[in-house]
């Protein structure tokens, strides 16, 4: 591609001067990259990039019956099958789960992936039935191709882990500085902050700057993140408006503007179910308007979109020369290290006026329990913000990819929606069965993509979606297309059985001397300001064993898979950190958390709901209970909220409360461990389980214990569990107490160190829970090698040899 800046060229990261005339790079595209024709170059006229470039198909009639009498039967063949008592699910959403989602989604274990290798363009994958099969990687989202680390990358992490603690953000001052610096470079901010998650950058920014005074608006397909921490703010008032759908947008800005003294309007800088970039024109026009302040969810468009990779405004101005916005139209950025950037950790960035209010609250967050950066995330973010060139050369090929693989689906009369440089192409499905069949179908076909259906889109529009990256050569190209086309023959989405592709032969380049130069300084950078962190700190607090645990796993995995567990699947060290959780806390089941205070939030959000069979529902909560749980509270759906009741004490006051609820009530409670070993060890927490569960009687309840020691205060190595109770029966037909559900919570950064938290207990809960925890199904799973280092810390707490 031949790229012409208006404006001259500029370094990677010299700050862009805000101007009434933004700069503008005009794209000449080729036709199609083919081995036919790899030197005609002619000027392509994109469409808009905030409209669809094909319009999705309308779903038939005899599609929506098929679908109905499909979920009809699967939920009749799950009753059936799970009979027993505590098998049942206990809310309507977990009933949407149990009966329909996860048999649809997973069908018998086949669509289950769990990565046996880091990613690249082809890796090894298993489902949940032993089947082994290498496909071409597309479910992740290494855009600019930077997951896989070269030789000085992967030395700079090995120092870091042998030299520095895993995530602790006031030891590594010196190179957490330098990305804060790097990111406010690279997007022309006056200020960046960083956060554990991308999910929490959301968190972090909206309840930084939003009070009682502020109207809060933001579209209706913004990352849930987004709309969790509008509801979390203190905001006056809190709207959405429909997607892209600006004239309704104007009319409650009309309506309100005058009632409050602050609005906030927030969208993404690429939506990344539907492969579309906002329309900023139509946002500027309006911000000029109405005054308000401008957030923009860049977690897809960074070091994505735009020829340096700085995101939407940047693409926007590339593609609409006539339709120019400045570049600093943005007040607030925030951003997630998980896709482009290959690690996991979020970022805040804004405008000089905001700066005070984000370290203000970054740091009151940090004291309420969030689980910082970690070290490995920072130092990767350098060595992608280091090497400019290198992004260019990437991002040039993507491009040329994401136009090619398009034209060719489109003319095999595949649907795909999106905009035409969208390297996410989501390919139409109609319905979710269909969504779960295609998924599978192209894993036979030799591709790795992801089903995607409620909520996350509209029911008739499910798709499964395909992420394309610049580490995708050029037979990963062919291939994907060939897969496609073959698994929507295959279920009979499309009958083109005559579609010949044509072939993408992008020309091979070599590292130019920039590139190389740029490489070695930045890693000699990037060495110093380890050398200025370890000089000032202890060290790593990690023995041997544990740290020969991390670089195995890196070794074998790299940083990071890109994306939550349900998109891109999950290493096996996920899983095994999953069962000795539950062997820990003598459980069936757990789940694992990337953020210790966001798993928890969330956990009390999702237990927040209306429970069925029952009129009522109470949460009962010590007066005592950490600050995730009360704005677990906060981001609740209030339809159908539990009532609120604090108790004093767990001897006395909750039992009383226990007590006074009659069985129409469904119970919910927290426990913390800390009070109850406080007073009489283990012997009082297994009592007090006992005698709040005999305080009740048969009817339903769940206990939510805390163990705020992190993980391992529980262990027994007797082998009993350490909270046994009736509820833990595995004969549950004969227990007295199966409808009461267990689950138990821990932190495994306040126990190691290490990001990260653990949920055990109630498989019929943690069913439920895998599908209505947000802070489970919407953020990046936790680095592997992060995993294989708790995992070998489990197992040295419970004395068994590390495999």
């Amino acid at each position: 591609m031949d790229f012409k800046s208006q404006a001259g060229a500029m370094s990677f990261l010299e700050p862009q001067k805000a101007r009434d005339e933004p700069m503008i790079i005009c794209i000449h595209e080729t036709d199609s990259i083919s081995s036919a024709d790899t030197s005609k170059t002619n000027t392509k006229e994109f469409q808009s990039l905030e409209h669809d470039v094909y319009q999705p198909p309308t779903a038939k009639v005899w599609s929506k019956l098929a679908e109905s009498v499909r979920l009809a039967y699967t939920r009749a063949k799950v009753s059936l099958q799970y009979r027993d008592q505590d098998q049942k699910p206990i809310s309507v959403a977990g009933k949407f789960n149990h009966c329909y989602v996860y048999p649809l989604d997973n069908q018998s274990g086949k669509n289950e992936r769990i990565l046996l290798g880091r990613w690249a363009p082809k890796l090894e994958v298993r489902d949940g039935r032993g089947t082994r099969q290498t496909v071409i990687q597309a479910a992740s989202h290494n855009y600019a191709g930077f997951y896989n680390l070269t030789k000085d990358a992967e030395a700079l992490q090995h120092l870091a882990l042998e030299k520095l603690p895993v995530a602790d953000s006031i030891v590594v001052r010196s190179l957490e500085s330098a990305m804060r610096d790097g990111f406010a470079q690279f997007f022309s901010a006056d200020f960046c902050y960083t956060t554990g998650t991308g999910y929490g950058s959301n968190v972090l920014a909206f309840s930084a700057i939003l009070n009682e005074d502020w109207l809060v608006m933001f579209d209706d397909k913004c990352h849930n993140s987004m709309h969790v921490a509008a509801y979390l703010s203190h905001a006056g008032l809190v709207k959405k408006f429909p997607h892209g759908n600006f004239e309704s947008m104007e009319a409650t800005l009309s309506e309100y503007k005058d009632r409050y003294a602050n609005i906030l309007v927030a969208i993404e800088g690429f939506y990344s179910m539907d492969g579309t970039v906002p329309a900023l024109d139509t946002i500027a026009r309006l911000k000029q308007k109405y005054k308000f302040t401008l957030l923009a969810d860049e977690a897809h468009s960074l070091m994505c979109l735009g020829r340096n990779g700085r995101g939407c405004i940047e693409a926007w101005n590339e593609q609409h020369p006539d339709q120019p916005v400045r570049s600093d139209l943005f007040d607030l950025r925030t951003g997630t290290l998980s896709k482009s950037v290959g690690a996991i950790g979020g970022i805040v960035s804004g405008k000089p006026r905001f700066a005070s209010a984000v370290l203000k609250r970054r740091d009151e967050m940090l004291a309420c329990g969030v689980d910082p950066v970690p070290t490995s995330s920072i130092v990767q973010t350098l060595n992608v913000l280091g090497q400019p060139t290198l992004l260019r050369r990437h991002l040039g090929r993507l491009t040329a990819a994401a136009t090619f693989v398009r034209e060719e689906l489109h003319r095999a009369g595949v649907h795909v929606y999106g905009n035409a440089i969208s390297p996410i192409l989501p390919v139409y499905a109609g319905r979710p069965s269909m969504a779960a069949k295609m998924s599978y179908a192209l894993r036979k076909a030799g591709l790795l993509a992801t089903p995607v259906s409620t909520p996350a889109v509209p029911f008739w529009e499910s798709r499964v979606r395909i992420c394309l990256s610049a580490d995708h050569d050029n037979d990963a190209v062919n291939g994907l297309i060939l897969a496609v086309v073959k698994a929507t023959q295959n279920i009979g989405l499309i009958g083109n059985t005559k579609f010949e592709p044509k072939l993408f032969n992008y020309p091979d380049e070599l590292a130019t001397e920039q590139e190389r130069t740029e490489a070695v300084q930045t890693a000699d950078r990037i060495r110093q300001l380890m050398h200025q962190d370890i000089t000032a700190s202890t060290g790593t607090t990690y023995d041997n064993a544990i740290l020969a645990a991390g670089h195995a796993a890196r070794n074998r995995y790299g940083l990071g898979s890109g994306g939550a567990r349900w998109i891109t699947g999950t290493s096996e060290l996920h899983v095994q950190v999953e069962k000795l959780a539950a062997r820990l806390t003598g459980t069936p089941e757990a789940l694992t958390y990337p953020d210790s205070f966001i798993g928890l939030m969330s956990t009390v959000a999702a237990l927040s709901r209306p429970v069925t069979g029952f009129k009522n529902h109470v949460f009962f909560v010590p007066e005592s209970a950490p600050q995730a749980v009360w704005d677990g509270f906060r981001v609740a759906s209030k339809k159908g909220a539990p009532k609120i009741q604090q108790y004093s004490n767990a001897d006395s006051s909750l039992l009383d409360h226990v007590r006074s609820c009659d069985q129409a009530t469904y119970i919910t409670t927290f426990v913390d461990t800390a009070i109850e070993r406080r007073r009489d060890g283990m012997n009082g927490q297994r009592g007090l389980l006992e005698t709040i569960q005999r305080a009740r009687g048969v009817s339903g309840m769940t206990i939510l214990m805390h163990d705020s020691a992190g993980a391992g205060s529980l262990w027994r190595k007797d082998g009993q569990s350490p909270v046994s109770a009736p509820s833990t029966s595995t004969s549950s037909s004969t227990s007295e107490f199966r409808d009461h559900q267990l689950l138990i919570y821990g932190s495994f950064y306040t126990a190691f160190g290490l990001p990260g938290a653990y949920l055990a207990g109630s498989p019929v809960l943690l069913k439920e829970l895998r599908y209505t925890s947000r802070g489970y199904m919407f953020t990046t799973s936790q680095q592997p090698f992060i995993m294989g280092m708790v995992a070998a810390e489990l197992q040295r707490v419970m004395g068994i040899e590390c495999s």
